[in-house]
């Protein structure tokens, strides 16, 4: 690795002003400043007293330590379009993220919820926005990242985009029936995968083509598909649909106000009570600590939460669950999707499953 000391960063704003961020690694000690150029700059000190996974072969010192977490940010900033030049933040677009959804669970999120409205089975796959740019298409995922190309794939979306005129989609390549994690597998490295061949992109939003006539009125054909839609009246006919969507496999119900379909695609990835998600579990992340071995030495994750350190069942195949074992140096220190049903009265995840290590977004 190299010995990082200091990197400038830069990117445009809404305003389209200049934001200039600076980081320098000094020992154990990382300073951070940042503001518009020419204006006032803040700053921010922080000391690395220890390193991490002390007694693995992963351990670092303090000064190893702060170099990670100075690369680890630097990295993230240009994620989200962060340039190392000024010319290079001048030209740069403003990013479109996709929109987030609230808990239709909580019942603060479900009174803005109005019927009749537009539901949709919840997928269980990896979120992206296709733009067209030229004669080529770019994933990007919810954290502005550019997923690999699956070439089959990809050709399908140019066509496809530029048979309807679109210019940028929403939605999640999915693969019914699949694991999350082998999905999660496939976009980070199609080329070679089992999946590479079958995985599909279903689109659920039209970013700058608004409307339901718009959306309905595609044509998906090959892995190009679009979300089975239907107007529910009320919320016990919400209810049924979901639990239909459940039993058929899907992992809950989205509903939409009929107005999202009309109103203006806002972007910076915010999050909108006219899209909830409604589902009978909850997912949360945690930060895996440990991997120790089942009766049968399958894999099981140990994590950290706020209440205490708790076991987790991954939600894979046996393989997978004994490469856990092999490679555990790999995940240690990773957030993982935990899916339950409930807190324990000690505050613990009960009946928790491992769903994805999200460290592709």
């Amino acid at each position: 690795m190299e010995n990082l000391k200091e990197t400038t960063l830069y990117k445009k704003n809404k305003n389209n002003s200049i934001e200039e961020w600076n980081i320098q690694v000094s020992g154990n000690t990382i300073k951070t400043t940042w503001g518009k150029i020419d204006g006032l700059m803040q700053c921010k000190i922080e000391v690395i007293s220890s390193g991490k996974n002390l007694g693995r072969a992963n351990a670092t010192t303090p000064e190893e330590q702060a170099l990670f977490q100075a690369e680890s940010v630097i990295k993230k900033k240009k994620d989200k379009g962060y340039s190392e030049t000024i010319s290079g933040a001048e030209e740069s677009k403003l990013e479109m993220k996709p929109i987030l959804v609230h808990d239709y669970t909580l019942r603060k999120n479900s009174e803005k919820i109005i019927f009749p409205c537009y539901v949709q089975p919840k997928l269980d796959g990896v979120r992206s926005q296709i733009f067209l740019e030229g004669d080529d298409v770019i994933s990007k995922s919810r954290g502005n990242k550019v997923f690999p190309r699956n070439e089959g794939l990809f050709l399908e979306l140019k066509n496809f985009m530029k048979e309807n005129n679109l210019s940028v989609i929403d939605g999640e390549f999915y693969y019914h029936g699949e694991f999350l994690e082998d999905i999660i597998s496939c976009v980070k490295k199609p080329q070679g995968n089992r999946l590479e061949d079958l995985i599909e992109f279903h689109i659920f939003d039209l970013p700058l083509n608004r409307g339901f006539d718009t959306y309905s009125s595609l044509h998906p054909k090959g892995r190009i598909k679009t979300v089975d839609t239907t107007l529910a009246d009320n919320r016990q006919q919400a209810k049924e649909l979901m639990d239909a969507y459940i039993s058929q496999g899907y992992e809950g119900l989205i509903l939409r106000n009929s107005s999202t379909y009309e109103a203006d695609y806002p972007t910076g990835g915010i999050r909108t009570y006219n899209i909830q998600k409604w589902k009978e579990f909850m997912d949360e992340e945690f930060e895996i600590i440990d991997i120790v071995s089942d009766k049968v030495g399958h894999g099981i994750y140990v994590c950290q939460s706020s209440a205490g350190a708790f076991n987790v069942t991954p939600k894979s195949s046996h393989l997978e669950k004994s490469n856990l074992l092999i490679n555990k140096d790999k995940y240690i220190g990773k957030m993982l999707t935990v899916r339950f049903q409930e807190l324990t009265a000690l505050g613990i995840p009960k009946f928790g499953r491992g769903i994805a290590i999200r460290d592709y977004e």
